[in-house]
């Protein structure tokens, strides 16, 4: 080694390289982004959302979220049972409490015999009042007779009389007779006239409750109608919501899907993991560098100099290192004397 030799320059180990930020993603099959932002407080985040729509996917969505909201609303209606507009049953049974009521008064009216006796009285009285006229006519006739033909007394004008009261009372009974047959005959006539009444006005009452049987079996056909209808209606608004519910489902299944957190993470971690191979792989190479040049330093051949230098170094450390009253030991201290030491 020459005097004052510093050794072989070594390479300078460079400073690790910053850190690689952690890169964005668009994924614009799902619709969705992983990006960084700074939030309120002033700290950086990571966060995922979904990326604006197209109007064509917008429209899409709208279409889904109508389907869904007016199936539901249109449901909630259709399920509303009003228990007022079941048919009702009253108008038939009140028409036919109304026709058996009615037919009862009309056979209590004509069916009352009563009017017999009361029609057999009457005529009996009327005949009798004739019988009786025509009688007193007839004796005073008869007195007038025999008073004009002198037997007003006798046994002719008796016999006469006896005869004359008789007849009076035949005639009376026959009377009574025929008043009894006008009577029931009355009777029968008026029966029959009113049972003919009765059976018109029974089959115009019975018009009412067949009427109304009618309306009513009409009725409840058009219910069962409608109730058709609105179960129909609910199965069509059921399909609509599973649409609509699927139409969203699938946006978000499609955005269930996103990996851009996972790929972000995966290339953060794949481009700070190369640079920092190359980093290590720069390191070593300096490091081999040096170490070749320091083994290629320490192995050449001393020069004159260097053998020269190393030889001074021996005697010079022998004299150090000798004791004080040798030669050496003197010489030692004359030399470091000498050059200051």
């Amino acid at each position: 080694m020459c005097w004052g030799d510093k050794g072989p320059q070594m390479q300078q180990i460079p400073n690790p390289p910053s850190e690689k930020e952690m890169m964005d993603f668009i994924n614009y099959l799902t619709g969705t982004q992983t990006v960084t932002v700074t939030g309120a407080n002033g700290k950086r985040q990571r966060i995922t959302t979904k990326l604006p729509k197209t109007p064509e996917e917008q429209k899409r969505l709208d279409l889904g979220a109508d389907l869904l909201i007016t199936s539901l609303q249109d449901v909630q209606k259709l399920f509303k049972y009003n228990p007022k507009s079941a048919i009702s049953f009253e108008p038939l049974i009140n028409a036919i409490n109304n026709t058996s009521q009615q037919n009862l008064q009309d056979i209590g009216q004509f069916a009352n015999l009563n009017d017999l006796n009361e029609k057999r009285q009457q005529f009996q009285e009327m005949q009798r009042t004739l019988i009786d006229e025509k009688f007193a006519m007839d004796k005073m006739a008869q007195e007038e007779h025999l008073a004009h033909s002198g037997r007003g007394s006798g046994t002719y004008a008796a016999e006469s009389r006896v005869a004359m009261s008789r007849a009076h009372a035949l005639a009376r009974a026959q009377g009574d007779a025929r008043a009894s047959a006008m009577a029931e005959d009355l009777v029968a006539k008026r029966l029959e006239t009113d049972t003919n009444a009765f059976g018109l006005r029974a089959a115009g009452r019975q018009g009412v409750v067949d009427a109304e049987r009618a309306n009513y079996a009409l009725n409840k056909e058009d219910e069962r109608d409608q109730e058709a209808r609105r179960i129909q209606a609910i199965n069509e608004r059921r399909g609509q919501f599973d649409l609509g519910a699927n139409v969203l489902r699938y946006e978000d299944a499609k955005s269930l899907q996103d990996r851009t957190q996972q790929d972000a993470l995966n290339t953060y971690q794949a481009e700070n993991n190369v640079q920092n191979a190359l980093y290590g792989q720069q390191v070593n190479a300096i490091n081999a560098n040096n170490n070749a040049a320091l083994a290629e330093y320490n192995n050449r051949a001393p020069s004159f100099g260097e053998w020269a230098a190393g030889g001074i170094g021996n005697l010079a450390g022998n004299m150090f290192t000798a004791p004080d009253n040798s030669v050496a030991g003197r010489a030692g201290k004359k030399i470091s004397g000498a050059l200051g030491f």
